[in-house]
Parts: structure tokens; C-alpha cells; sequence
């Protein structure tokens, strides 16, 4: 099931608490600090972008793409392997290379339900603990049991809020990482000009429906439109960096597939985020969601992982400073109904119009 979303300007202000990053730290975070390679890592390689602000109190990472059918593989051979005995994995969906299973495994592995994206996040996290010098705690269990294996459990999943291992991201944490341009200002605050619009792809410079006149508002030096940054209305998926990223270094948060995110919009049913290859131009938006049953899967419906970074791995002040509750925009609740009634109407018509 599908539903357009409403104005997410405002949700995203009111209820991510947003942290300033400490001024010593803010212009290597800002570009998006790239993480590979580290800790003696030796397996299929894939990185991971900071994203500046804490989201909800916790400063996160986030992988620079979706998940690859050639990681996916990797891991999940690696998982459910007899070797491991006990700590086998298991898994249900019987994943593909992108939207028709051909062609490159660069591109996003797909089929992949909710359920299976999080018992694959704990494998990562001891694929990647396997294949490295640390040892990092999976972030979901049962029972204070690690889940391996997918079922009802996973709708249930106690969450390790300190563990530092792979997981899904939630909704607020993929809805920063997709809008975020700059916090220019310094104060913990995304204000208008530090953040892309609602109507807009992440990475573009412009309205989903605008191919000209745009001027480059995330101030990379080039003005792109939403062809330049998602892959949408196509036959089938894209290697996944096939266009051009958001101003963190993030790529396809707009198209190619769907994305599953943690958290849920009812019971047994969680949000996914981004649009995809096949939908029209306004499902590629960053205010766009959906949702689906956490058993269900299809070929245009991926995911990316994050990683929570526990404040020992962060500087001293970027740490003090992550404590501290970053001013939230004042919004006036008259405000906030108009533009909240505006944005449906607008949309409405640009639905109608496209």
C-alpha cells in the first residue's frame, strides 16, 4: 500500500531533535565523512557517510548506497553457512540482482522483506566483525538472543540502543540524510536554504516537475535536476551510482528502490522511503513514503543499513555538543495549518498534472 505524504517540512523540525556537531569537527562532517576499509576489514567493501546532525540524540552513519546484490550475497553465504552450526543464519526471500535478476551485482539487491533486511543487518555486523579486527555488538535480539532468523520475531526486536553494530535506519534518521545540505548558522538548526525542499530529489536543485531555470541552492556548483539524481519511470533498476549524489555523498536516496526503514506506520507494517525505477517523478520526492507489510517483498524494494557511532568514537567536543538540544524552528501552529493545507493542495494538483 502506498500513501502520498503530507508537508513533511514541519514533522521533520518538530520532532527530529536535531545536534550541532561542535564547531572543531563541523566542516570534515559536513562533506560527509566516508568510512572504509577501517578497523582491518577485508570483505566486500562498502561505505558508510556521518551524517552531521544527531538525529533523536544519536549520531548515526549511514551506507553511501543501497545495499549491493553482491554484498547481500556475500554475507548471506557467509551467514548460512553449516560451518557456523547453531549460529547459522536463516532467511525467507530468495533475493535478485536489482528489478529482473540480470546484469551487475553493483546493482541493489532486491525482493529483500522487512524482516530479512534485519536479521541480514545482525549478519553484517558479524560478517564484518569475522572479516576484521573489532568486535561490534548486533543491534537486534529476542529474548537477549541474537536474531538469526526470520520470522515473527523480527516485528518484535528488542533493539540495542548501545550496540554499535549495522541496522536499519528510522524514518527521521533516512529523512535527515536525504534533505541535509549544510547547517550553515552552526546552532543545531536546519532552516530554509540548509535543507532540501519537500518537492524536491535529494541532490536536486529543483521541483520533481522543473527541468530549467534552477539555481544550484545546495551549493555544489552544479544546478541538477531530478534526471541528473534518481532513477525513475525506467525499465529497470540502475547500478547503483549511476547518478549523481545528495550533498552528504549520499546516492539513490531518490529512486532505483524503495528503501525499508526500522520503524513502523502500524503494527507489523513499516515505513519504506525513496520511490523507485518504474514510479512517476513524485514518488522520487524527499517527503515521499510508503509502507508494506514486514513479510512482503518485491522486485523494487531494497534497503540501506546505518550504524549508530557511540560517542567514545567521536572528538570531545562533537561529543559535549551532541548533548546539547539544538534550537527547533518556532513554528506558530496558525503557520503550520496553512502551510500544512497548501502543501496537500499543491501536491493534489501536480498529481493531477503529471
Amino acid at each position: 500500500m502506498k500513501r502520498a505524504i503530507v508537508p513533511f517540512l514541519f514533522l521533520l523540525l518538530l520532532s527530529v531533535n536535531c545536534y550541532d556537531s561542535g564547531n572543531d569537527d563541523r566542516d570534515l562532517m559536513a562533506t560527509g565523512l566516508l568510512i572504509n576499509g577501517q578497523d582491518g576489514y577485508t570483505g566486500v567493501a562498502f561505505r558508510m557517510v556521518q551524517v552531521p546532525l544527531a538525529v533523536d540524540g544519536v549520531f548515526y552513519s549511514i551506507g553511501e548506497t543501497e545495499v549491493t546484490y553482491e554484498l547481500w550475497k556475500a554475507v548471506h553465504d557467509w551467514a548460512v553457512s553449516p560451518d557456523r552450526g547453531a549460529d547459522a543464519y536463516h532467511f525467507v526471500s530468495k533475493s535478485i540482482i536489482g528489478s529482473h535478476d540480470t546484469g551487475s551485482e553493483q546493482q541493489p539487491v532486491t525482493t529483500i522483506s522487512w524482516r530479512d533486511a534485519v536479521v541480514w543487518c545482525n549478519a553484517l555486523t558479524e560478517y564484518y566483525n569475522a572479516t576484521s579486527s573489532v568486535h561490534r555488538e548486533c543491534v537486534y535480539t529476542s529474548g537477549g538472543e541474537i536474531i538469526r532468523s526470520t520470522g515473527g520475531a523480527c516485528d518484535s526486536a528488542e533493539v540495542n540502543a548501545a550496540a554499535a553494530g549495522f541496522r536499519l535506519p528510522t524514518n527521521n534518521e533516512w529523512l535527515m540524510a536525504a534533505r541535509y545540505i549544510d547547517d550553515k548558522n552552526g546552532n543545531g538548526t536546519l532552516e530554509p536554504g540548509e535543507y532540501y525542499p519537500q518537492y524536491y530529489p535529494s541532490g536536486g536543485d529543483a521541483d520533481c516537475y522543473v527541468t530549467t531555470g534552477a539555481s544550484d541552492i545546495d551549493g555544489d556548483g552544479i544546478v541538477r535536476y531530478i534526471a541528473d539524481v534518481a532513477v525513475y519511470k525506467a525499465k529497470t533498476t540502475a547500478v547503483v551510482k549511476s547518478r549523481a549524489p545528495n550533498k552528504l555523498g549520499i546516492y539513490d536516496m531518490s529512486g532505483n528502490v524503495d528503501e525499508w526503514c526500522f520503524d513502523m506506520y502500524a503494527p507489523s507494517t513499516p515505513y519504506r522511503r525513496g520511490g523507485n525505477y518504474f514510479e512517476s517523478a513524485s514518488s522520487s520526492t524527499v517527503e515521499h513514503w510508503s509502507y508494506s507489510s514486514s513479510s512482503s517483498s518485491g522486485y523494487y524494494l531494497g534497503f540501506r543499513v546505518a550504524r549508530t557511532i557511540p560517542e567514545s568514537s567521536l572528538g570531545a567536543n562533537v561529543a559535549a555538543a551532541g548533548r546539547r538540544r539544538g534550537a527547533i524552528i518556532a513554528v506558530g501552529a496558525a503557520v503550520l495549518a496553512l502551510a500544512t493545507l497548501g502543501g496537500i493542495f499543491l501536491y493534489r494538483r501536480r498529481r493531477r498534472a503529471a
